[in-house]
């Protein structure tokens, strides 16, 4: 079985009820403050970002750069998916579970509980983000920040073997070994197959909250990371006050040094985008429709994912017994159960 508990869901707008309140506690961030740590964080990672850019440049020119986005979407999102919901959307089970998924998340009503979350202050929280992300850079060692900004260049420039290792889990698929292409258009079929018998997560909740409530993640966890402040507990508002004080200071001398930047560029020099490999997957993927999963889904396993990280495990796998109201016979008719484990669960 697979269930979104009706536990966590109704649990999910007191997690963060808190943030507002810690929110009004603090001063904020002033638009001094805040222009001055975009600077900090632009000086930062200007090499790092036009090293990247080169090497998508290169990574563009030997492939088709449509159909390689394509494909890590997909991989990316079917990988999701599975580490979120425990659903593997290649498997001739996935249609039923992603039905029952729906069905759960409209009777426990997740778009209501979503919607209560504080997502009005994203603004703030974004701000607060970006001067607690520049402090953390500025606080730094010279040789971390280059060793980080190195190794995100490396990344983005062996983007393919980002691409090949996310085909590789999605789809058990090899992109540099001949035929993968007959591979993976029969496993499109297939993902096709399962995805057109599933219903459409976006009558159950819009993309717009969906992305709302994971930046509000996002900013949320960054600031715990980065300032030491998590503001959905009581009273963190002041906390918040003398961090920020703290950050303010550490974010006016911000700058990237020419050595940073020299790392950066010789590890992207380092990278060899014109390898035999390359040349064999931009070989392969030629003439290869890709599915796309729909952006719901993608949207929603990412959700389900950082949430996790805030300790609510909405997707169950298991029936929770007298744990659960479903267990309740006599309120069948009033929620609507839909546990198949219902039945077994009343008589234990």
């Amino acid at each position: 079985m697979i269930c979104a508990c009706m536990f966590p869901i109704a649990q999910l707008p007191g997690m963060f009820a808190n943030v507002s309140a810690n929110l009004a506690m603090s001063a904020g961030v002033s638009a001094s403050m805040s222009k001055s740590a975009s600077m900090s964080l632009s000086a930062s990672m200007q090499a790092s970002m036009q090293a990247s850019m080169q090497a998508k440049a290169a990574v563009s020119a030997a492939l088709s750069a449509s159909v390689m986005a394509k494909l890590t979407a997909t991989a990316t999102a079917v990988a999701s998916v599975q580490a979120a919901m425990r659903v593997d959307l290649m498997s001739s089970s996935a249609p039923a579970a992603m039905n029952q998924l729906f069905q759960s998340m409209q009777a426990n009503n997740l778009a209501g509980a979503l919607g209560q979350l504080p997502v009005g202050a994203l603004a703030q929280l974004k701000a607060i983000a970006t001067v607690a992300a520049a402090a953390q850079a500025r606080s730094s060692s010279s040789a971390s920040q280059s060793a980080a900004m190195a190794a995100s260049a490396a990344t983005s420039a062996a983007g393919i073997l980002n691409t090949q290792a996310a085909v590789k889990q999605a789809f058990g698929v090899n992109l540099t070994e001949a035929g993968s292409v007959a591979a993976l258009s029969s496993a499109m079929a297939t993902l096709n197959g399962n995805l057109a018998q599933m219903p459409n997560f976006g009558l159950l909740v819009s993309a717009s909250l969906l992305g709302k409530a994971s930046q509000l993640l996002d900013a949320l966890q960054a600031i715990k990371a980065n300032l030491g402040v998590d503001l959905t507990q009581k009273g963190a508002g002041a906390k918040l006050n003398q961090a920020l004080s703290s950050a303010a200071q550490s974010v006016q001398s911000a700058g990237t040094t020419s050595g940073q930047a020299a790392t950066v560029q010789q590890s992207a020099n380092l990278i060899d985008t014109s390898t035999v490999a390359t040349s064999l997957v931009a070989q392969n993927l030629q003439g290869l429709t890709v599915s796309q999963v729909p952006t719901h889904i993608s949207l929603l396993a990412g959700l389900m994912g950082k949430l996790c990280g805030f300790g609510s495990d909405i997707v169950q796998h298991q029936p929770c017994g007298k744990q659960c109201l479903f267990a309740l016979a006599s309120l069948f008719s009033l929620f609507g159960c839909i546990c198949p484990s219902a039945s077994k669960s009343t008589g234990s």
